[in-house]
């Protein structure tokens, strides 16, 4: 390299260290980003960003990519820090819910006629709804001719006799067992009617104000809770399994071809309700000011390039690629 033209490389390095430096930055960065969105301001902004290309790169970067094990790692980590925090004992639930909103809430749900009506449905056609009221009903039935009927108050005599003959049953064997599945079929074939009985009687609690009633009692005894009540539930193990588990489902579903309709469903949207907007118009929108957009970014990349230039790494950086131009051949001939 050309003597003077080491002589210039030093002092232009120098120049731009001096106005990287803090005092320096606090005037350019803020104003410089302020000259930018100036230029483009009243740019459409959907003229701004290449959607397909924004589309591309949302799908490598969350659907093409799996979860790094740091990211749920920190996910954990994070987890146990907050329900450890003594916060959780600290508050409670009315503090994070005013009961204006509760019943607020409760009113939209009770307003769901159709969902809650297909629920009910869908709970009392299940086969385990009707296999635990066959339980049910047979076991009243069996505890009632076993113990509490008539004829063993009454009759003398009667309730050692039909212990007796509980007694005779167990002694052979599978026998309990096939009166108990013969009863139990014979309550199945005639359960419809108590099916429609209950699905008719749970339809009428579900409306009018005795469910509202009972919604509300449900949340005052939960609003004076702390939220350790809750979180107490939550162990070393139930955190792993719940992070793994959702971790595998969104393996699955990251995946799919309906994972990426919707991701770019979602960036269609954005785009059409932009459609007629500036990027001045839509930053105003959002309530961002330009000014202060500068202040946060500063903020932000102040103490990375306070690092940068204490380790001495910026300033070879920039003599790096300073060199390219003081060492070119272009500058030799200029200085010779």
């Amino acid at each position: 390299m050309h003597p003077l033209a080491q002589t210039l490389l030093d002092a232009h390095t120098r120049q731009l260290l001096q106005q990287l430096s803090t005092e320096q930055l606090q005037q350019t960065v803020p104003s410089e980003i302020t000259a930018v969105i100036s230029a483009i301001a009243d740019r459409p902004i959907v003229t701004l960003v290449d959607l397909d290309a924004l589309k591309r790169l949302l799908r490598q970067q969350i659907l093409q990519r799996p979860a790094p094990d740091l990211l749920r790692q920190i996910n954990r980590d994070l987890a146990r820090h907050l329900l450890a925090l003594p916060l959780q004992r600290q508050t409670r639930v009315a503090d994070l819910v005013a009961s204006g909103h509760i019943e607020t809430l409760i009113d939209r749900l009770l307003d769901l006629e159709d969902l809650r009506r297909d629920v009910v449905n869908a709970v009392l056609a299940s086969p385990v709804y009707s296999d635990v009221l066959s339980d049910l009903l047979y076991n009243g039935i069996r505890d009632y001719l076993l113990e509490d009927n008539i004829l063993t108050k009454k009759v003398p005599g009667m309730s050692s006799l039909m212990k007796l003959g509980k007694g005779m049953v167990n002694r052979m064997g599978g026998l309990e067992e096939g009166i108990e599945r013969t009863i139990k079929q014979t309550i199945a074939k005639n359960l419809r009617a108590s099916l429609e009985l209950s699905e008719q009687l749970i339809e009428k609690a579900c409306k009018g104000p005795r469910l509202r009633q009972t919604l509300l009692e449900a949340w005052t005894k939960a609003r004076g809770l702390s939220l350790d009540k809750f979180t107490a539930y939550v162990g070393e193990r139930e955190l792993v399994d719940t992070e793994s588990m959702l971790h595998t489902f969104w393996e699955d579903v990251r995946q799919t071809p309906y994972a990426s309709a919707l991701l770019d469903a979602i960036v269609d949207a954005i785009a059409a309700s932009l459609a007629e907007l500036t990027l001045a118009q839509t930053l105003a929108q959002l309530d961002l000011d330009v000014a202060a957009i500068g202040t946060e970014v500063l903020a932000c990349i102040e103490p990375a390039l306070a690092q940068l230039r204490q380790s001495g790494h910026l300033e070879q950086r920039l003599r790096a690629h300073l060199s390219l131009f003081y060492a070119s051949p272009e500058v030799t001939q200029l200085l010779s």
